[in-house]
């Protein structure tokens, strides 16, 4: 079990808003749920959760959810790649979700190429074991940063750098990356009303500045015919 994730996905929840945020945990969080749920229609998909790795069987590491008497609770690769996540952003507080296998002419089959094979733009995933406590604490300013319209990059960087200040061991944040397009801003802020108006103001001054300086520096008789 993993008392902590719970206290990640409430974190999560409060932070990029309760209205706006599905979460299931314990006997809910199982493999129906993640299909039956329609991924497509969520901008960020995020599994609080165990990955087990398989290095002679890629094929058979998974992200463990519920199981039930029809499912055995695997989400396995092929499992994964069969799901319509085009375009989105997955976190995969686990273990481990970005190591795997190396074959030659193919990469790392990792869990986390699953999701891309599934279509998602950006994973966020952990080299090596990540610890339960320590992964919801940093996890929760790395939500904070997204909610406030940060990108991926910015977001896990500004949690590494506050896991640091907290002194927590290096093991426990160092190996998590962003892997493809780390510009993702999933949680855009809109601009305050007003703001196009505001923008064109510092060009507008500039161009009275420059109609000033050319104005002086003209010559008198054509200042002054």
């Amino acid at each position: 079990r993993l008392p902590h994730a719970r206290r990640e996905a409430a974190a999560a929840r409060s932070l990029l808003g309760p209205a706006a945020v599905v979460r299931r945990q314990g006997e809910e969080a199982g493999e129906g749920f993640v299909r039956q749920a329609a991924p497509s229609r969520f901008r960020m998909l995020v599994f609080a959760a165990h990955t087990v790795i398989d290095p002679g069987w890629p094929e058979r590491s998974a992200v463990l959810l519920s199981s039930d008497s029809a499912e055995d609770g695997r989400l396995e690769p092929a499992e994964i790649g069969a799901l319509d996540l085009r375009g989105k952003v997955v976190v995969l507080s686990s273990c481990r979700a970005a190591s795997g296998r190396v074959l030659r002419g193919e990469g790392v089959m990792s869990v986390a190429r699953a999701f891309f094979e599934a279509g998602a733009s950006a994973v966020v995933a952990g080299l090596w074991p990540l610890e339960d406590r320590e992964a919801a604490a940093l996890f929760e300013p790395f939500y904070a940063r997204l909610a406030e319209g940060a990108d991926l990059a910015s977001a896990l960087a500004w949690s590494q750098r506050e896991a640091l200040r907290s002194g927590m061991p290096e093991a426990a944040w160092a190996g998590l990356l962003v892997v493809g397009d780390a510009t993702r801003t999933p949680f855009p802020v809109a601009p305050p009303s007003g703001w196009p108006w505001l923008a064109a103001l510092p060009a507008a001054l500039l161009l009275v500045l420059l109609s000033r300086f050319r104005q002086e520096e003209a010559p008198k008789s054509l200042r002054n015919p």
